[in-house]
C-alpha cells in the first residue's frame, strides 16, 4: 500500500510537471492517470512521437497537428471543439476520440484507413492529402466532409446525407455511386475519372463543380442545366444501367425541357 501510494504521488508530480511544461490549466487528475481538461490543448509544433499524456475529457479544443506523430494514443475520448490532427506522419486514427462537438481534421497524413474508435464528428470531417483508397470507417458526420487529394477508386463508406459541403475533388474516381444521396450545401468533384452523373444527388443545395473528368460531352455542354437534368433524369431514363449515356433519351429530354421554358 505505501508502494502505490508513493507511486500515485509521483505520478500525479510527473502529470503536473508535464502541464506546467505544455501551458495546460485548468485540468482535473483522474484516479486512472488521465486528465480532463476545461478549456484548449494546443501541443502543435513540438516534434512530438507520441502524446505526453492520456486525456480523458477536453471542453474546447484540442491541437496536436504539425508534429511526427505515428499514433493518436492518449487523445481525449471526448473533445467539445475542434480535434486537430495534421501534418503528421498517421497512417490510422487508431487512438482517436469517439466524440468530436466540432471539426476533426486528418489531413495531410499517410492515412490508408479510416477505421477507428471515432463514432462521431457534429461539425465536419477533413480527410485530405492522404492515401486513401475508400472512405470505410468514416465516422458520423454533422455538417462538411472534405476528402480530396487521396487515391479514392469509391465513395464507399461515405454518409448518405450531408448537410453541408462535401469535396472529392483530385482522386481516381469513375463515378460518384455508394456517394452521399442528399448534399445540403456545394458538391465538388472536379478532377477525377468521373465518366457519369447517374448517382449524383438529384438535389444539391448549393453549387455542383464537376469540371476536368471524362463526363460525355452532352453533359458538359448543358452543365449549366445540371439540376433539372438530374431532377428530370430517371423520368427519362437517360442514364443505361452501365452509367452510360442514352443520347438520344437525352435529346428528347432536352426538347421537352426547353418548350416548357425550364432551361436557363
Amino acid at each position: 500500500m505505501k508502494y502505490i501510494k508513493k507511486y500515485n504521488i509521483f505520478s500525479k508530480l510527473r502529470i503536473n510537471t508535464i502541464c506546467r511544461k505544455y501551458r495546460i490549466t485548468n485540468y482535473t487528475i483522474n484516479d486512472n492517470g488521465s486528465i480532463d481538461v476545461d478549456g484548449n490543448v494546443n501541443l502543435s509544433k513540438r516534434s512530438l512521437i507520441k502524446l505526453p499524456l492520456r486525456f480523458n475529457r477536453v471542453t474546447g479544443n484540442f491541437e496536436c497537428y504539425d508534429n511526427k506523430l505515428i499514433t493518436l494514443e492518449g487523445s481525449p475520448r471526448e473533445v467539445g471543439g475542434n480535434f486537430d490532427c495534421r501534418f503528421n506522419k498517421l497512417t490510422t486514427l487508431n487512438g482517436a476520440p469517439r466524440e468530436v462537438g466540432c471539426w476533426f481534421d486528418c489531413s495531410n497524413n499517410e492515412l490508408r484507413t479510416l477505421e477507428s474508435e471515432l463514432e462521431k464528428v457534429d461539425g465536419g470531417f477533413c480527410c485530405s492529402f492522404n492515401n486513401l483508397t475508400s472512405l470505410s470507417g468514416m465516422p458520423k458526420v454533422g455538417r462538411h466532409l472534405h476528402c480530396s487529394y487521396n487515391e479514392l477508386v469509391t465513395l464507399r463508406g461515405c454518409p448518405k446525407k450531408i448537410l453541408g459541403d462535401f469535396e472529392c475533388s483530385y482522386n481516381e474516381l469513375k463515378t460518384l455511386e455508394y456517394g452521399p444521396e442528399e448534399v445540403y450545401g456545394y458538391f465538388i468533384c472536379t478532377h477525377n475519372n468521373i465518366t457519369t452523373l447517374k448517382w449524383r444527388p438529384n438535389e444539391v443545395g448549393n453549387y455542383f463543380e464537376c469540371n476536368y473528368n471524362c463526363l460525355p460531352e452532352l453533359i458538359m455542354d448543358n452543365i449549366i442545366n445540371i439540376d433539372i437534368i438530374m431532377k428530370e433524369s430517371d423520368d427519362f431514363s437517360i442514364w443505361r444501367r452501365d452509367g452510360s449515356l442514352d443520347e438520344r433519351r437525352f435529346n428528347y429530354m432536352m426538347t421537352i425541357l426547353k418548350e416548357e421554358d425550364r432551361l436557363l
